[in-house]
């Protein structure tokens, strides 16, 4: 039965439907994936409009920057380690984006308000303290 949609007159039909499939499983695919993203998304925002997360106020210490295929810059606070990727963090999170900004400075006193996911500490607000 298979092999006569490829050698007879049906194979038209036969890879219509086919392409028809994997279009859609891609589409599906797609889809539920962004569903999933935009379901963490509103998680975070929800711990962020209920409070839960936390703070850290001192000066930046130990500062490691690694320049690749995108910067990577890694530092402390009052014992807290932060670390984020100008390409990998979320677009809603701190990532110091802007290459030739001087926030992010050694000795610099800075509050940072953060959530916690898994071995990541998420900035979501930062101040400069004078």
């Amino acid at each position: 039965m298979f092999v006569r949609y490829w050698l007879g007159e049906n194979k038209l039909q036969f890879e219509k439907k086919v392409n028809f499939w994997f279009g859609f499983l891609f589409l599906f695919g797609f889809s539920v994936m962004q569903s999933l993203s935009f379901y963490g998304l509103a998680l975070k925002s929800n711990d962020i409009d209920s409070g839960n997360y936390s703070t850290v106020e001192g000066a930046i210490e130990d500062i490691q920057l690694v320049e690749r295929n995108s910067r990577e810059e890694v530092f402390t606070v009052d014992g807290v380690r932060f670390k984020y990727n100008d390409y990998g963090t979320e677009n809603s999170f701190f990532a110091n984006r802007k290459h030739d900004s001087d926030t992010i400075q050694e000795g610099r006193v800075v509050k940072i308000a953060y959530l916690r996911e898994g071995n990541e500490n998420l900035i979501f607000e930062l101040s400069v303290k004078k």
